[in-house]
């Protein structure tokens, strides 16, 4: 279910693989927000109404029934819009939006009415988080975004865009009940209106990102400066909303600790609605095999996830969901005897069959048994831990100095950027067959820096520490 998209378990490995993101590179320093608002794009409109004239009576229809009618230009412009501001203002080569952007995680969500909006992560090179002093916080902060009401005679178009899209007015789906001395009161969860401020201030994170255990409403870990005629504009980009012609939220992180980016990731990676617990339990019959039940699991997921016309039409079009800066790549850890291998095809296995019938040679090689032993000699030094970031099949077969040992092909150096290096998270405390699993892979990806010393393995036969020439693969 975790590659079929749309589902629960999707959504859950991507907030996963967002995770390790976090743990290699730091948190996140921007989380922006960008809507469609394709009701409002007098362009949009116009064109949908200009190619469906034959079909339909277009000219009586509101903006509304005309992009529920053609759902596929909706998408088309919201895409290539979405591409042209990320590629050409956030991601700029000269003087981009928010300053240079090192690494990026972006994914598309679909509101209730089916309408797509882009929630974005940016790691921003040399900003100003944690470590640094609050005075040059605030001006980071102010300098990417504001939430100041434009001047209608001097900026008539950005003053209509902030009325329009960024003035916020509370309504059910906002107010939530909060209880404070034991009584029940209703407030915005957006935190609206907002507090007025002469200058950028910044709040004590601990304070922010306390639990409180009377549901009380959490800080904001900043505000902007802002007047009481300002107090619900939500925070923008005065660039990015002119370029987007509809809602953006930039928002600061600023935290170096884990908590508030697994929150934000959490909350950009939540799985669309729909009914596949309860499904379960309808279906689930004891009477019927464990393949039985999963296929017919299988085949209601399909037709049971709720899918808008918006997103349906992005699956059609092999519009991309989600668009990361990194690779990522699973290191299997296990002993050989738990390893996980992938069967060759069935011709393949059949001529080995024939060539030698007592061939065990059926599994591809596997990256950590197979090939980091028979790794090149130049790539001696290198620990297995570089070498899944680094290294992959594929090089070229005249270069004698990276064939594998094993004579199954050559190997080739990434040029740009590593893979960031996933394995399975092990509590040491938990058993003590977790704390074996924890420092055979804490072995298995120790450093291999020093050329003179001797790596330090596992005794597969006595499960004992021993000694053996780095020449030695560890098997575990």
């Amino acid at each position: 279910m975790a590659n079929m998209r749309g589902t629960k378990e999707y959504f859950s490995k991507l907030a996963m693989d967002v995770k390790w993101l976090i743990r290699e590179l730091g948190p996140p320093t921007l989380f922006v927000t960008c809507a469609s608002a394709e009701w409002f794009s007098d362009a949009l409109v116009e064109h949908i109404r200009d190619i469906n004239k034959d079909f339909a009576k277009t000219d009586s229809m509101t903006p509304a029934e005309l992009c529920a009618m053609d759902p596929v230009s909706v998408s088309i412009h919201f895409h290539k819009k979405w591409k042209a501001i990320f590629k050409k203002l956030i991601l700029a080569k000269e003087s981009p939006m928010f300053g240079h952007v090192s690494e990026f995680f972006w994914r598309i969500e679909y509101q209730s009415r089916g309408a797509p909006h882009v929630h974005c992560l940016l790691w921003i090179d040399n900003a100003m988080i944690g470590k640094d002093s609050n005075d040059d916080v605030k001006a980071y902060i102010d300098q990417i975004s504001t939430c100041s009401m434009p001047d209608s005679s001097s900026s008539p178009t950005l003053s209509a865009l902030v009325a329009k899209f960024q003035t916020h007015k509370c309504n059910k789906y906002c107010m939530k009940a909060y209880k404070k001395n034991g009584q029940f009161y209703r407030k915005c969860r957006f935190g609206f209106p907002r507090p007025t401020k002469p200058a950028t201030y910044l709040n004590d994170v601990a304070d922010c990102l306390a639990v409180n255990q009377i549901k009380q409403p959490r800080k904001r870990l900043y505000h902007l400066r802002r007047t009481e005629q300002e107090a619900n504009i939500n925070d923008y980009n005065p660039a990015l909303l002119l370029a987007n012609q509809a809602n953006v939220d930039v928002q600061y992180i600023g935290h170096m600790g884990s908590r508030l980016p697994y929150c934000i990731t959490n909350y950009i990676t939540k799985h669309e609605r729909s009914e596949n617990d309860e499904m379960w339990q309808q279906m689930y019959s004891a009477a019927k095999s464990v393949g039985t039940n999963a296929m017919s699991f299988l085949l209601n997921a399909i037709k049971q996830r709720q899918v808008g016309a918006n997103e349906a039409v992005d699956r059609l079009l092999g519009h991309k969901l989600y668009s990361q800066s990194r690779q990522l790549r699973f290191a299997d850890l296990q002993p050989r005897d738990k390893a996980r291998r992938v069967l060759k095809p069935m011709k393949e296995v059949e001529r080995l069959v024939q060539s030698d019938e007592n061939s065990t040679d059926i599994f591809y090689d596997h990256w950590v048994l197979d090939i980091y032993p028979a790794r090149p000699d130049v790539l001696e030094d290198v620990s297995l831990h570089e070498f899944f970031g680094w290294y992959e099949k594929g090089g070229n077969v005249k270069d004698v100095t990276m064939r594998l040992k094993n004579g199954n092909g050559c190997l080739r150096k990434r040029t740009v950027k590593p893979y960031i290096v996933t394995h399975p998270i092990v509590n040491p405390n938990r058993s003590a067959e977790e704390k074996e699993r924890y420092f055979t892979s804490f072995l298995s990806f120790s450093d291999h820096g020093e050329t003179k010393k001797t790596s330090v393995l596992w005794d597969k036969p006595t499960k004992r520490l021993s000694s053996n020439s780095r020449s030695t693969c560890r098997q575990w």
